[in-house]
């Protein structure tokens, strides 16, 4: 049991030590590779790569492509013809923390 607690606890710590952030010139590729995978989605005048650039640190690839699904599907169900903020950051709730629990 002690053994338990603390690996968990240790598992914690590795956590919290590692954060990741984006240095200001690797912002301006990161927003290519966005505006690169948004090539196909409708995008309204609210949506800002830069925003979502710092937002999302460590997606890359297969990240970005579920993003822009979730984004997707979260405006089909509103009946969106664009995509906007809202459907960008519920998007990126939803794959951080995953599905909402009622």
């Amino acid at each position: 049991m002690a053994v338990t607690a603390f690996y968990s606890i240790r598992i914690v710590f590795f956590k919290q030590s590692f954060r990741q952030e984006l240095p200001e010139q690797d912002v301006v590729g990161y927003q290519k590779l966005l505006r690169f995978y948004m090539r196909d989605v409708e995008i309204g005048a609210n949506l800002g790569t830069s925003v979502i650039a710092r937002g999302t640190p460590g997606f890359f690839g297969a990240d970005l492509t579920n993003l822009m699904n979730e984004v997707d599907l979260m405006a089909a169900c509103g009946r969106r013809k664009f995509v906007g903020m809202a459907e960008f950051e519920a998007a990126k709730d939803k794959m951080l923390m995953g599905t909402e629990r009622q």
